[in-house]
Order: C-alpha cells, then structure tokens, then sequence
C-alpha cells in the first residue's frame, strides 16, 4: 500500500479508510472513533463535518466540535474553511496554514476533502510552505490561494471576499479584474473598483493598470511599477505577479522602497529600467504615448525616447523637440552630446551635458542614464550646478541648453553684437564731426 513518503497518495489512502470504517461500523462510531486520540498517525487525522457543515470529529482540535470551518481563516487570512465546506464527492485539495499536530508549528496543509452520505471527511498532511521571508515565493502562493478559493466557492463570493479589508494580509492583498479589464476586486483601494485598467495609475500618472492587464499571463507573469504600499501608506515599488483566470486577471504583490532620491545615478537608472519595462508589457506606442504626457514628469527627472532612425519621440518638457535628430544637438557650451545619446547600447551609459533644469528653470549640469531596448533608446537624468553654465551664452530658441548642432557658433554672438555697436559708434561721431567742420 501507500505510505508516508507518498505523502498526497497516503492522504487520499487515509480518507478512504475512513470511509470503510464509516461503512462497516456506522456513522455514530466512526465518528467517535475519530474523535480519539487513537486515531491519530503522526500528523494524520481524520477530521468529519456533518449535513449542516458543521464539525463532529476532529481529534487534535476538540474546541472545533459544533462549530463550522465556513468562518475560520488561517494566518495569511486565507478563508480556507468555505473550500473545506464546499467539497465535491469527486474530492478537492485544499491548502491553507495550520497547527502540524506532530510539531506544535505553523506550517502549510494539504487537505484532501470528500463529501459521503452528506458528511465531509477530510485529512491532510503539513509541509514548510513558503513564508513572508520569500516575498516572490509567498506572493505566488497567495494569488493561487485566491484562485483555488475562486474553484471552490465560485466568482461571486470570492470577489466579495477579495473585497474585504479581512482579506489582506499585511502588505499582501488580491486585486482582481474583468474580461473587460475593469477592477471588481480592490481591498486596499476600494476606489478602483469599477474603473478600467487606463484610469488606474500610480504616481505621476504612470499606466500601472494598463500595464497589469498588458501582462497578465495564463502561466503567470511579473509586472513593476510604483503604488502606495498599504501597510506603510508610502510610495514604493511594486512587484506584481498577475495570472489571467477563467476570464479574469488576479494579481498580488509585494513592495520595497527602492531608490531614493538622494542616490540620483540609483534613482535615474530605476526610471529608465521603468521605462524599458513599460515598453516590452504594454508596447513602445503606449510607453512612448505617456512620456509625453507632462504628468510624467517627476521634479527635475523625466524619461526621454529616441527612435531607431534616431528622430526624438518623447519628452515631455520640451515637445518641440519631438521629431527632430537628437544626434545633431549641441549643448551652450558647443558639446555634441546628442551622438553621444544615439550611440547608446544594452549596457547603458552616462552622458553629461548642460540643458534646462525643468524644475527651477536653471541651466545646469545634466547626467543621463541611456539604455538602448527593443529598438528605441531610453533615457533620464539628474541636474547638479555647472560653473560653465552660469556664464555660457543662451542658445537660440528657449534657451534650454540645447540646440543644432549647426547653430553652435551663437557662442561668439555677443562679441560680434558688441563690434557691430562699436562700429554703429564710430560712424555716428564721424558724421557728427564732418556736419562741424562744414
């Protein structure tokens, strides 16, 4: 027969048993039977719940007679109890965290459920599970959590579910979405419910709807960006794994602060990162679409797109730039750095430059972040004081530091405006002298 290191196999063996017992002696003895210590074997039990759902036999937790598994959670939350009621005579798997008999410890159950004669019978055995320690590992698990429970109790009362504050767990909550990617399941923002995924974004506007329903995979997939962490009411950065179900996409995820601001070269190369990752999710036309928007702006920092002919699609600062050859840009101070930016690879490099500061309007040293992906190139930086910027000459155009290369001898203009004055001078005296001397 089956045994213990089969542990799924010796589960189900375990359950059968009980239903030969059941059959042999009758219901009234079987049940106090497994209301014994006796019928324990290491960390198997067999636990039984009537017509009503309610428990009759469970040896390890004698508190539980009379009452119903339908309201116990267990520590992350998980209403694992309405799967447990809700078993099927073909029987089900049902997980969840549970006291291991054998160990006194928390640990993660498999129960395996089968309805007889209008009874439940259930057992189960314990394994480590994955825990808050592994973010991803525990992040997975959960999702799968909230579509084992969509299986067994059906979409109307897992989204209800999925609605409740009672369904979070720490930073951990389930979002869930329509075939028409419109949010039915938000605990932490209920605001969200309802709106389409383009009308729930995170700060700066950034499409992080959009982008969840864009990566929702069958097979599961990760998505990034930054939403405000329910546990500590900050803004931080989001790791998102999204399954699309039976129609609908169930996410969950876990946050981390991220860079600061205060790490410029960190932050400036996570913006970009960002940027890259929009572009492979949602599309380039849709990534390029919102660093446009002015709301994407962040202070001074801003992600600008270049395309493959090497012709400017995005910035949002200055959009008449858009269209025009960014290898053909000069900064104040005559430097080319505009072929520096389109000679960007996939390893990324710096650039420095003098251009506009958005956020004080100052022309300042600018150090930028480019990466070259998926045929575009992508770009952010930070400003710092530059002591050739103060005294350079402004540029024709806004003075934004940036201008044609062409046009780089604007450098010398004020000398040749004060020789054309002078001259306009010396003519003026002349004449005057000559009108004297008639």
């Amino acid at each position: 027969g089956t045994t213990v290191d089969d542990p799924a196999a010796f589960t189900k063996t375990f359950v059968q048993q009980a239903f030969d017992l059941y059959d042999a002696i009758g219901r009234e003895a079987a049940v106090a039977f497994y209301n014994t210590p006796e019928s324990i074997h290491g960390q198997w039990y067999v636990f039984i719940l009537d017509e009503e759902g309610n428990t009759v036999a469970h040896p390890t937790r004698p508190d539980f007679i009379g009452t119903s598994p339908s309201v116990r959670r267990d520590v992350n939350g998980k209403p694992y109890g309405l799967q447990i009621v809700a078993a099927p005579a073909e029987g089900a798997w049902v997980d969840y965290v549970f006291e291991n008999p054998d160990t006194g410890e928390l640990q993660r159950k498999n129960t395996w459920v089968v309805r007889r004669d209008g009874l439940v019978f259930g057992s189960g055995w314990y394994e480590p599970g994955t825990t808050v320690d592994d973010p991803a590992a525990f992040t997975k698990t959960f999702v799968q959590q909230a579509l084992d429970l969509y299986d067994a109790i059906g979409r109307e009362a897992a989204v209800a579910f999925y609605n409740t504050p009672e369904s979070v767990h720490g930073q951990w909550y389930v979002f869930i979405s329509d075939a028409d990617d419109v949010s039915i399941a938000h605990a932490t923002v209920p605001a969200n419910v309802g709106r389409r995924a383009d009308d729930i974004v995170g700060p700066n506007a950034f499409p992080a709807g959009r982008l969840v329903a864009d990566g929702a995979a069958d097979d599961g997939a990760w998505v990034r960006y930054t939403y405000v962490n329910p546990a500590t009411g900050a803004v931080e950065s989001k790791h998102s794994w999204v399954v699309r179900y039976d129609g609908l996409v169930f996410g969950s995820g876990w946050y981390e602060p991220g860079p600061a601001k205060e790490d410029a070269p960190a932050y400036t190369r996570a913006l970009v990162d960002q940027a890259i990752h929009l572009a492979e999710v949602s599309g380039r036309e849709r990534a390029i679409a919102y660093y446009n928007l002015p709301a994407s702006v962040d202070g001074p920092w801003y992600v600008f797109v270049i395309d493959a002919d090497g012709a400017i699609v995005a910035q949002p600062t200055q959009p008449e730039l858009v269209g025009t050859d960014a290898g053909a840009l000069t900064d104040v101070n005559g430097k080319a750095f505009g072929r520096e930016l389109a000679a960007a690879d996939g390893d990324g490099a710096w650039v420095d430059y003098v251009f506009e500061n958005p956020d004080t309007g100052e022309l300042q040293r600018k150090n930028t972040w480019v990466v070259r992906s998926g045929g575009l190139i992508f770009g952010s930086g930070w400003y710092e004081p530059a002591a050739d910027a103060g005294d350079a000459p402004a540029a024709p155009g806004a003075g934004t530091g940036l201008a044609p290369e062409a046009a780089s001898f604007p450098v010398f203009a004020p000398l040749l405006v004060l020789l054309a004055l002078a001259l306009a001078l010396a003519g003026l005296g002349l004449r005057r002298t000559a009108r004297r001397q008639a």
